[in-house]
């Protein structure tokens, strides 16, 4: 447990020393990466509950009803949709060299992330509220 404490501790001093877009895009698509496989298995094991019949599976899904779990579910659609969007920067970097414009192509995986944040408050809003 205390190396992944330094690990981090490590990583929190990277991005203090050099705190530019490549820094602050790699931390953000190791932590998204993190959180959406925490978000797999916590769906696998709500789909896992469909082995019990049909009942079961339904009960499962009124626990996972609400406001509360509205808003996780946009924010699990946010955080697919900056790692996918880094993700797609990282390999047209890797593949087509483009290194040196990786500051823009950041820019872009945040305005695109904007998009996606701007839609997901509309049909967030629109669901919990109306």
């Amino acid at each position: 447990m205390s190396s992944i404490i330094g690990k981090l501790g490590g990583i929190v001093a990277e991005v203090r020393l050099n705190p530019h877009s490549g820094s602050i895009a790699w931390v953000g698509h190791r932590i998204s990466g993190l959180i959406l496989l925490l978000y797999l298995i916590l769906h696998l094991w709500g789909l896992g509950s469909a082995a019990g019949g049909k009942a079961a599976f339904d009960n499962q899904m009124r626990a996972f009803e609400g406001p509360f779990f509205e808003l996780l579910e946009a924010l699990v659609v946010l955080i697919a949709a900056f790692h996918m969007f880094n993700g797609l920067r990282i390999i047209a970097v890797d593949l087509s060299g483009l290194g040196r414009h990786q500051q823009a192509m950041f820019a872009g995986v945040l305005g695109c992330f904007a998009l996606v944040l701007a839609w997901t408050g509309w049909v967030f809003f629109a669901r919990v509220l109306g």
